[in-house]
């Protein structure tokens, strides 16, 4: 069994709280860390800022003479090792239920073999050919524009 810890981030401006698995790479790419410090009064701030907040902020800091900032590269599609898994569960159901109505057609049918047993084969072994369908499709996903 594994374990994934789960982290919650809450934006220190707004509050706006979004929750990621603790992994290494896995912390949202559009969340800023901030650090404020006064050596003066031996005071220093840090926290999170979600992606408005954080322009806001950048925005708020840039000199008034700068260029402006870049723009934001196009938003990429993010799908987390639970995401995967949780496709390749569904694509396991949905390819059993397929083997599944087939097997049925074939034993309601009396042209067809009508042993129990005949198709057992058939039901076995159908997570490798789910995880093969959710590698293709995250592929193929991948090579999409915001992808």
């Amino acid at each position: 069994m594994t374990a994934t810890r789960t982290i919650r981030l809450t934006c220190d401006r707004c509050g706006v709280e979004v929750t990621h698995d603790d992994a290494d790479g896995h912390r949202p790419r559009d969340w800023e860390r901030f650090a404020l410090s006064n050596a003066a009064r031996n005071q220093r701030i840090d926290g999170d800022l979600c992606p408005p907040c954080a322009v806001q902020v950048a925005d708020a800091l840039r000199h008034p003479d700068a260029a402006p900032p870049p723009a934001p590269p196009p938003a990429r599609l993010s799908l987390t090792m639970e995401d995967r898994r949780i496709a390749v569960d569904l694509a396991e159901v949905a390819i059993s239920a397929a083997i599944e109505d087939a097997v049925q057609m074939f034993r309601t049918s009396p042209t067809r073999l009508l042993d129990p047993d005949a198709f057992l084969d058939v039901l076995k072994d159908q997570r490798p050919h789910a995880v093969t369908l959710v590698t293709n499709i995250l592929a193929k996903v991948k090579e999409l524009p915001n992808g």
